[in-house]
């Protein structure tokens, strides 16, 4: 009987400590879990944030690793930066889950089809009217160190059009006499975006430039392509004393800071920034 009852008790302190063992596991995975991020819920907030809406579930399967890995660079990025081991911030936007190689391909695409469409009337005008900038009457060479066009009300609100740019020949207000061309040099390119005003440019996008969120873009592996997204300098400074153009694009004011971007200036021409370099004469 003794015998029994020590086997009884035995068992009974082994399921305890056993069941203490399990319920102690069970709450670190559950402290774990607390000090984990919850990507489905991000996910949900991001799609809500951002409307994101997809037509199948391998789709919204394949944007959601695409958006984690992301994230998770984003992170990564921003703790070098705030280390000061990088000189711009990312951030999340509507484009965190895009796939790079659509993108990019899709821009290439519209470029192409612009300089390859049959009806090419205003590109063959616009060869016609160029002119090269005259850096004789321009030649200041004690220029100021910034310049913001945007403080004079002369820019235009941001716009997400993302390659889609139409006019309309109803609405025209005025007639362009010629354009002028920029020369391919930074300094230049400086001159005429202080005497003249905002330049249309053209540069070379990498995937970075899609995560941007502040500071000034610094990057050295954008030289190899052709340029293919037009854009507007609107200004030029010098950040943490690093030299900016101040770039408006037209992914939408929820893109980089406010749809604008700081892109590094005096940098060996950084992604052929000074390469296409335009303004029209009224």
């Amino acid at each position: 009987m003794m015998i029994s009852l020590l086997i009884i008790s035995l068992l009974f302190c082994l399921c305890f400590n056993c069941e203490l063992h399990n319920q102690s596991l069970h709450n670190n995975n559950n402290n774990n879990n607390n000090d984990s991020i919850d990507y489905h819920l991000l996910w949900t907030i991001w799609k809500l944030r951002y409307h994101q809406y997809y037509r199948n579930q391998i789709d919204e399967i394949n944007s959601f690793a695409l958006w984690k890995i992301n994230i998770n660079q984003i992170l990564l990025h921003n703790l070098y930066y705030d280390l000061q081991l990088k000189t711009y911030r990312k951030s999340i936007n509507q484009y965190t889950a895009i796939n790079w190689n659509d993108f990019y391909q899709n821009k290439k695409n519209k470029l192409n089809l612009l300089h390859h469409q049959k009806n090419r009337l205003l590109l063959l005008l616009v060869k016609e009217k160029y002119r090269s900038f005259n850096r004789t009457n321009n030649n200041h060479n004690n220029l100021p160190d910034m310049i913001d066009w945007r403080d004079n009300d002369t820019v235009t609100p941001v716009k997400t059009q993302v390659g889609n740019c139409t006019y309309s020949s109803s609405k025209s207000v005025t007639t362009l006499s010629s354009y002028i061309q920029v020369d391919d040099n930074e300094e230049e390119l400086q001159k005429a975006v202080y005497n003249i005003g905002p330049i249309a440019v053209r540069i070379t996008m990498t995937q970075e430039f899609l995560t941007y969120g502040s500071g000034v873009l610094l990057i050295d592996d954008c030289q190899n392509e052709e340029p293919f997204e037009s854009v507007l300098l609107v200004g030029y400074g010098i950040e943490n004393g690093i030299p900016y153009w101040l770039v408006k694009f037209s992914l939408g004011e929820e893109f980089g800071d406010h749809g604008y971007m700081k892109l590094a200036r005096n940098h060996n021409n950084m992604c052929h920034i000074a390469s296409f370099a335009y303004y029209p004469v009224i």
